[in-house]
């Protein structure tokens, strides 16, 4: 039991680690998207771009 029970701690420490990086990368390309749409102003639709804009913000606040 208690091998077994090392490998599982071993596999979800291997898990947690590969999901922190998971939720970096995923904050960034977050970060990238608020940039591409804030750029993206520029052109029709503007107040749903703003919007959706600030939405985005508002998610990566609250999920740090």
């Amino acid at each position: 039991h208690d091998e077994k029970l090392d490998n599982d701690n071993r596999r979800l420490n291997e898990l947690e680690k590969k999901q922190a990086k998971t939720d970096q990368d995923l904050e960034m390309i977050m970060t990238a998207l608020s940039a591409l749409m804030t750029h993206a102003i520029d052109g029709n639709h503007t107040e749903e771009l703003k919007k959706k804009r600030d939405d985005m913000q508002e998610y990566l606040i609250r999920r740090r």
